[in-house]
């Protein structure tokens, strides 16, 4: 998941171009394509906490494999549509499977594991973005050979899902169908986790889609420079996740909110006002640092606040982060069109810090100096 991510964020660029997006179609065609995957994944959260997370796996791996395919045979503005819709829907699956599996090792285990899984993502993410340096920079490789290799790699891995061992009940669904709106009634104990992941994904969706277009297209730093700068991101949130399971183990959740709140607004400073590709390329790797505790904490949250339920659980603050994650490419690219990149970045500013004020709330459930887990080992 994470090697495809850093691929598809270094191409977005050529696929825009390839079928001939400006930012406000593309910003609009990724907001549709993740507005829905929200039904789907509220569906699909039910049934895997009765039927097990294998199948989130198998469809979300084999389903963007296939999608992939598509950009190697055809080209048409249906076919772009279908791209984006059909890679949310089931970006959106694979992604709730994966965050429901950590959150049920957290519960079986009783230890966090949710920011290693996350750093593990981003670990993947820098050897997609790289690859993509390999084989266009070095080889001269058409973008589509590689979303083929991506492709293959996919279906290979979702085939691979369903040999896999899994921990906990998902390797033991029950099967039984019991009230699942009544269920997600109760939910509002995740309230806090849905905001804070809100705030995450409204700032990284920006990031995560434009930060190539910015590097290559605005100040012409080349696929290479877009590649590195990219991986560079990603190796930020590889250590920053990590340097963030060490602070929670120490000083618990709440610093770790602040500080990355901190680091992100910096990070954007430098972004917005740096103007070459290496200063924002240095924006960059500070706002990719400082963010990337900040999903695993959150899912953590949610995790914790209904650990029967997890699959549910999952799926409702997900729908609410994809509902930001969807919100922002459609309000960015209108920004953008509008005025410029420097103005639409500058909006991340006031998320960065609304994730440091909430680092200070004592209702939102983060842990304090002692740790949750360690807590509840005593």
């Amino acid at each position: 998941m994470g090697f495809h991510t850093g691929a598809w964020t270094v191409l977005l660029v050529d696929l825009s171009h390839w079928f001939g997006l400006d930012l406000q179609t593309l910003g609009t065609f990724m907001t549709l394509a993740c507005v829905a995957s929200v039904p789907v994944q509220l569906a699909g959260g039910w049934l895997s906490d009765h039927f097990g997370r294998r199948p989130l796996l198998f469809l979300g791996l084999v389903g963007m494999g296939l999608t992939l395919m598509l950009l190697t045979v055809a080209r048409s503005d249906v076919v772009a549509f279908s791209v984006f819709a059909l890679m949310g829907l089931f970006g959106g699956i694979l992604d709730l499977g994966v965050n429901s599996i950590g959150s049920d090792y957290e519960s079986h285990y009783d230890v966090p594991v949710m920011t290693q899984l996350h750093a593990g993502f981003s670990g993947g993410a820098i050897g997609g973005a790289l690859f993509v340096a390999l084989g266009m920079g070095g080889l001269g490789w058409d973008f589509r050979i590689v979303y083929g290799i991506d492709a293959v790699l996919l279906t290979a891995f979702g085939v691979l899902a369903l040999l896999l061992p899994l921990s906990g009940r998902v390797a033991k669904p029950d099967g039984k169908l019991r009230g699942g709106f009544a269920e997600l009634r109760k939910l509002s104990v995740v309230l806090p986790a849905s905001l804070l992941l809100a705030l995450y994904f409204f700032s990284d969706s920006a990031i995560e889609n434009f930060s190539s277009l910015y590097l290559r297209d605005l100040l012409k730093g080349g696929v290479v420079v877009s590649a590195v700068g990219v991986a560079g991101f990603y190796f930020a949130s590889f250590v920053g996740r990590l340097c963030g399971s060490a602070i929670i183990g120490r000083h618990g959740e709440a610093l770790l909110v602040r500080i990355a709140g901190l680091g992100m607004f910096a990070g954007i400073i430098l972004i917005v006002t740096g103007g070459s590709p290496v200063v924002a390329a240095a924006g960059l790797l500070l706002f990719g640092l400082s963010e990337a505790p900040v999903a695993p904490v959150g899912f953590s949250l949610a995790g914790r606040a209904t650990s029967d339920r997890a699959g549910l659980a999952m799926a409702v603050v997900s729908a609410i982060s994809f509902g930001a994650y969807s919100l922002s490419p459609l309000a960015f690219g209108v920004i953008a069109s509008g005025s410029s990149y420097q103005v639409a970045f500058s909006t991340l500013a006031g998320t960065a810090l609304l994730i440091f004020f909430f680092g200070f709330s004592r209702k939102a459930g983060l842990s304090g100096a002692a740790p949750v887990f360690s807590s509840r080992r005593q």
